[in-house]
């Protein structure tokens, strides 16, 4: 499913929806041993999974969720984040860890 969107001050954006469903096996058959395959998605709803505007893909949370690996984990307080819920800026004081640039 797709939805063209116009949004003022950007422009159009397409957003890419997945719809929840049943698993899905596909049997492929080899030549010696068959493959099975199992699809699944966790969310009861229909779910936003990408965004287009002009060239650039935007992947949205529900698919980011999917691939936690993805993009790189920077490390906060407890305190800290419930803050961050809230809409607060994060501070370079407020962060235990963070992932090293590979130059």
């Amino acid at each position: 499913l797709s939805r063209k969107l116009k949004i003022p001050g950007v422009g159009i954006v397409f957003s890419y929806l997945r719809t929840p469903s049943e698993e899905s096996n596909t049997k492929v058959e080899g030549d010696i041993k068959e493959v099975e395959k199992m699809t699944s998605w966790p969310y009861q709803t229909t779910q936003p999974i990408l965004f287009t505007l002009e060239k650039a893909m935007i992947p949205s949370i529900p698919l980011l969720s999917l691939f936690p690996t993805l993009l790189p984990t920077i490390t906060v307080p407890s305190a800290v984040s419930k803050y961050l819920c809230r809409g607060a800026d994060l501070m370079k004081s407020g962060i235990l860890s963070f992932p090293s640039s590979s130059s």
